[in-house]
Parts: C-alpha cells; sequence; structure tokens
C-alpha cells in the first residue's frame, strides 16, 4: 500500500510541475520580443510554441484525434499499472509512471487549451521545442527500454548457468567411469603381476 500512495505522489508531483512550469514560462515570455529568451547561452532558450499537433509537428492541427488517443492509450497504461502493481518490479513501474505523467500533463493542455505549451529549445542542435511532459514521456520510454535490455541479459545469464545434462552427457559418463575402473582393474592386476615375480626370483637367487 506504501508503494501506491508514492507512486500516487510521483505521478501528481511530475504533473504539478510539468502545468506549473508551463504557466510560469507563458507569463514570463509573453512580453518578451518574439515570446523568446536566453536561458544557458549556447545550450538551451525559453521560446514559446503553442503545438496544435504532436511531437515533431506531426498531425498538426489533429487535436481532437490526438486527445481521443492519448486518452486511450494512457487508460490503457493506467489499468496495465492498477492490475499488475503487484507483480511488476518497481524498476519497471517508475518509467510507466513517468510516461503516464507526461501524457496526462500533455492530455490537459489539449483538453483545456486545444495545444500544448511548449517552450523548452535546445540551441545548439535541430530539434523541436518542447516542456518537462516532454522530457518525462522521453527519458521514461529510454529507461523502460534499458531496464527490459537489462532483464533480458539477466535472464539469459541464469539460463546458461543452468543447462540441463543432456542423456547423451550422462551415458558419457558412464563410460568414463567404466574405463577407468577397467584400468584401475588391469594396473592392479599387472603389479601383482610383477609382485610374483620378483618374490620368484628372490628364491631362485637363495637356492
Amino acid at each position: 500500500m506504501i508503494y501506491f500512495l508514492i507512486e500516487i505522489l510521483i505521478v501528481a508531483a511530475i504533473i504539478s510541475v510539468d502545468l506549473g512550469t508551463k504557466a510560469a514560462a507563458v507569463n514570463f515570455l509573453q512580453d518578451k520580443p518574439f515570446k523568446q529568451s536566453n536561458f544557458i547561452e549556447g545550450f538551451i532558450d525559453l521560446k514559446y510554441s503553442e503545438n496544435t499537433g504532436a511531437t515533431w509537428g506531426i498531425f498538426k492541427d489533429k487535436t481532437l484525434a490526438l486527445i481521443i488517443f492519448t486518452a486511450i492509450a494512457l487508460s490503457i497504461l493506467l489499468v496495465v499499472l492498477i492490475v499488475r502493481a503487484k507483480k511488476d518490479k518497481r524498476m519497471f513501474r517508475i518509467p510507466l509512471l513517468m510516461i503516464f505523467a507526461g501524457g496526462v500533463g500533455n492530455l490537459v493542455d489539449r483538453i483545456m487549451l486545444g495545444y500544448v505549451r511548449d517552450f523548452l529549445h535546445f540551441t545548439f542542435i535541430d530539434f523541436p521545442i518542447f516542456n518537462l511532459a516532454d522530457s518525462a514521456i522521453s527519458f521514461g520510454a529510454a529507461f523502460l527500454v534499458l531496464f527490459l535490455i537489462i532483464e533480458m541479459i539477466n535472464e539469459s545469464k541464469g539460463k546458461g548457468n543452468m543447462m540441463p545434462i543432456s542423456d547423451n552427457d550422462s551415458s558419457d559418463k558412464q563410460i568414463d567411469n567404466s574405463t577407468n575402473n577397467q584400468n584401475e582393474s588391469s594396473d592392479e592386476s599387472l603389479s601383482d603381476c610383477s609382485n610374483v615375480n620378483q618374490s620368484d626370483k628372490a628364491s631362485g637367487k637363495k637356492l
């Protein structure tokens, strides 16, 4: 139960920070020339944009379709998170929570405003303007893929260390054991014969 409450707090915190930074960016940039301001020189600027589509400008002005699609996807994800609350490992649930919270943050914008408020812009590469909800979705997806790869590697190592002994291996071991036993018996026989010969020679010398 305590973990479930922590997860709710994580989701609520991401959504609150996302919506709060969007509102703060709008208030700060609305009087700036071109609604833009330097933030970290040569790295990132604050640049306000109203995105009526999805990432990279796709599905532009398809707000209703994006709302329906996002709502369905988030509903499925929420059901998965609830149903598998006690089954999934924690490292898989955190990325899913990040994706869910980021999706909710942008969904609120689309429902309330008809567009998503973006305000972060990388200046050193050609990258679309984004917000913290986008960052939560991107990092959540990246972490999820990383954890899945790590899990697959661990499972493959575990299977490699627990390889079953085949029937051929068992028969080979039995043959080896029988061969060793035969060799030991022949060695003992040869040793006995040599001892007899030595005793005969000794008795002949005495005579």
